[in-house]
């Protein structure tokens, strides 16, 4: 590729590379406080790319149905189970008790993401939601193998522990006083 300045390997660069698509949930995901393992099932339920038992049964390769594992009242799509499913609201809704939070039951990732909070803030924001989604899939595959899950205020106290751990793990000793005052207002700092 030539210009007014000749060949640069830039510019051959350029001429070469995919162009992708800017995403908005690129920062929800992938941020220091998120677990990363919380980080890569985050990155598939953003992208969709979750093998739910929908996909499955249009493939041909689910048994009998496309029914929810966790709830049975929808068909298992990713809007379903994490923002519709019975199962999945009540997770959210005992995190809520738990931490004195108000998450809503929708758009969780934009939820957190947004609004006018501290970095801190945020990232323990995020740090939750992926750690809910992270445990409801998790949750959603022990139902598909031993048929059994765990009660949801289990879970949330599950997802707390965790998220508590991470907390402690990655906070600065120069954490600002207001950061510390609301770590501990939603019971996540101790």
């Amino acid at each position: 590729m030539l210009d007014n300045k000749g060949y640069t390997v830039g510019s051959g660069y350029e001429l070469v590379r995919q162009k992708f698509q800017a995403v908005k949930w690129n920062q929800c995901v992938w941020n220091g406080w998120c677990i990363p393992r919380h980080q890569f099932i985050g990155w598939l339920i953003a992208r969709e790319s979750l093998q739910l038992k929908m996909k499955l049964f249009q493939l041909g390769i689910a048994a009998d149905d496309d029914d929810c594992l966790l709830c049975s009242n929808a068909s298992e799509t990713h809007k379903h189970l994490f923002q519709e499913c019975t199962y999945g609201r009540r997770v959210f809704s005992e995190i809520n008790n738990l931490c004195n939070m108000s998450i809503p039951m929708s758009n969780h990732m934009q939820w957190a993401g947004n609004g006018h909070v501290s970095r801190l803030q945020k990232g323990v924001l995020l740090c939750i939601v992926m750690a809910a989604y992270y445990h409801i899939w998790m949750q959603r595959n022990k139902a598909r193998v031993e048929g059994c899950i765990l009660k949801p205020d289990l879970l949330s106290n599950q997802i707390r522990r965790e998220v508590q751990a991470r907390i402690n793990a990655r906070l600065l000793p120069v954490t600002d006083r207001r950061d510390l005052d609301w770590l501990r207002s939603v019971k996540l700092y101790l």
